[in-house]
């Protein structure tokens, strides 16, 4: 009786994450268990490609012997939005696919993280402290069903690190077209595609609604601008739906390169982060969210030198929205420098 009933619960939790991919990735259309590709190297193999209505996954390995040709001190796996991220890149045509997520990371076929969707995600492993002779590590990349123009594929990680050494890089991966309402997607800029989640937190209305009339806080464009102890908006800086991504990653950069350049003149400068979500949602939802963003700013801050004390963040999640009718102008982040007038 207690086999029986453990055979049950087991089926219907089969039951239950079969309805669940369903319902995410649509109907599954094809898998290919030995896609075509050129292989850049020998130990770097992209095994399965599985197609559905929704998503495209590509499942890739990376195996290496300690001190052989190959062999790297760490490996780290980035969720969407970083400089590194995977994305996907049409060589004809070299429009880019922005990555949705990462699944099921494994190291030597034990699962270390089962997702990667945000800056916190990241898995960062330092394989000098390990004495196995042998490493590997597998994982799947998500990415949105491409439109069925697109034929041929190259996986790098970082848009501009083509032949980077130690990137997990793919090149002229051949892919299959449906002809059907699953490849009928227009082609997804990498600045405005808009995240999936299993909470929807935003969920901005149209950009007709936002208040002409509500206050608005003075944007900082250049270094000039920049006056002490006065609260700025980081105009460049703007994030997805429910998302720690950036709309526009080139310019969020330009923005934080800024902060970054001020700070390395000014020792004594020291800055606030203010983290803003849209009014929509759940309220704790939002309050997290707005944290995960600004620390992914001080993050991105902190890797480029600066010391963390220098850099501190406050969020007020959907609290204290520009618009009180809801809008994109709400995903906002805004700072404050600390410095002698």
């Amino acid at each position: 009786m207690l086999i029986f009933r453990l055979f049950i619960i087991s089926l219907i939790s089969l039951v239950t994450i079969g309805n669940n991919i369903a319902q995410k990735y649509g109907k599954e259309l094809h898998t290919e268990n030995n896609p075509s590709y050129l292989q850049w190297r020998k130990n770097y193999k992209l095994t399965k490609i599985q197609y559905y209505e929704k998503r495209t996954i590509f499942h890739v390995e990376l195996e290496f012997s300690r001190n052989n040709t190959g062999w790297v001190q760490t490996v780290s796996f980035l969720p969407p939005g970083e400089t590194n991220s995977w994305v996907l890149k049409d060589p004809t045509t070299n429009k880019a696919y922005e990555m949705l997520e990462i699944r099921h990371v494994k190291h030597n076929n034990k699962e270390i993280k089962s997702r990667l969707r945000y800056s916190k995600d990241k898995v960062f492993l330092d394989l000098k402290k390990s004495k196995r002779s042998h490493e590997k590590f597998s994982c799947e990349i998500h990415f949105k069903s491409l439109p069925s123009h697109v034929k041929k594929v190259n996986i790098l990680e970082g848009i501009e690190n083509k032949y980077a050494d130690g990137h997990w890089n793919f090149f002229e991966i051949h892919l299959k077209t449906f002809g059907s309402s699953a490849n009928k997607t227009s082609p997804i800029d990498p600045y405005l595609e808009q995240s999936i989640g299993d909470n929807i937190e935003e969920n901005a209305p149209d950009p007709k609604t936002e208040d002409n009339n509500s206050e608005k806080t003075p944007i900082l464009n250049s270094s000039k601008d920049i006056e002490c102890n006065k609260i700025f908006r980081l105009n460049n800086i703007q994030f997805k739906d429910n998302s720690t991504r950036f709309e526009n990653t080139t310019l969020a950069e330009r923005s934080l390169n800024m902060l970054h350049q001020y700070l390395k003149i000014d020792p004594d400068a020291t800055l606030i982060l203010y983290g803003h979500t849209d009014i929509f949602g759940e309220a704790q939802r939002n309050m997290d969210l707005s944290k995960q963003r600004v620390e992914k700013l001080q993050l991105w801050l902190v890797d480029r030198g600066l010391r963390k004390y220098r850099v501190k963040y406050e969020y007020f999640g959907s609290e204290q929205p520009v618009n009180p009718k809801g809008g994109p102008e709400n995903r906002r982040v805004e700072v404050k420098i600390l410095c002698d007038d």
